[in-house]
């Protein structure tokens, strides 16, 4: 439903949601906090991420819930590819302020992800008054800043076989630096293909299912902000 916006009376079931949240839902709304995690195909650094709005006081209202919320690692994204197709999208659009969270992926379950976004929730609508301050309030820890890469700097695989990562979430990787191998299995004596780092930067996603094709996203960089 995610590439579906703003949707579409007449069409399928899933545009017909997609375009009841963007035409009755969310004009009836200030805020949309999305909190989701990375499924099957990818697993991610714990994170809150949003696209920034362009005006410059909405933008420091949506980094506000980023600080507020304060997971351990907080994405900033600009020139989101695709993004009008989006629920971001539809809340740019509309004035809606609007904030995402990878919580894990991988199909698997993240404790820490969730106890932290559990802790994290209550700042987050105490922060725009959804909530009222109290006694005792969780004060918000520090969170990292990352910029993530343009989708274009992504590493996408430029063959199909089985990938072979060499890092892990949260590595620090430089320009040309190896990011692993696709192992051909159908033609075990050929050399495995080497996929390279063109952009160095920070891991804050990586590819969880072992097979895989041309054209998947292997890793997606971040740069400290």
């Amino acid at each position: 439903m995610n590439r579906l916006f703003p949707g579409d009376p007449n069409g399928s079931p899933t545009q017909m949601i997609a375009h009841y949240i963007d035409s009755v839902l969310l004009p009836r709304v200030r805020y949309c906090f999305d909190f989701h995690s990375g499924g099957y195909s990818s697993e991610y650094l714990p994170a809150a991420h949003l696209v920034p709005p362009a005006d410059p006081h909405l933008r420091e209202e949506a980094l506000g819930f980023l600080r507020a919320f304060a997971m351990p690692n907080s994405i900033v994204i600009e020139g989101l590819m695709g993004g009008d197709q989006r629920l971001l999208g539809s809340c740019l659009r509309l004035g809606v302020g609007h904030m995402s969270t990878e919580l894990g992926g991988a199909g698997s379950f993240s404790l820490d992800a969730f106890e932290a976004a559990e802790r994290g929730l209550p700042r987050l609508l105490r922060h725009v008054g959804v909530l009222k301050p109290g006694r005792g309030d969780d004060p918000a820890p520090q969170s990292t800043f990352y910029r993530r890469h343009a989708t274009r700097d992504f590493v996408y695989s430029s063959a199909t076989g089985v990938f072979e990562p060499y890092a892990r979430l949260g590595d620090s990787v430089a320009d040309g630096d190896a990011a692993g191998a696709v192992h051909f299995t159908e033609t075990p004596w050929r050399e495995p293909e080497v996929i390279i780092f063109k952009n160095g930067g920070t891991v804050l996603n990586r590819r969880a299912p072992a097979r895989t094709k041309i054209g998947d996203c292997l890793f997606a960089l971040g740069t400290s902000w």
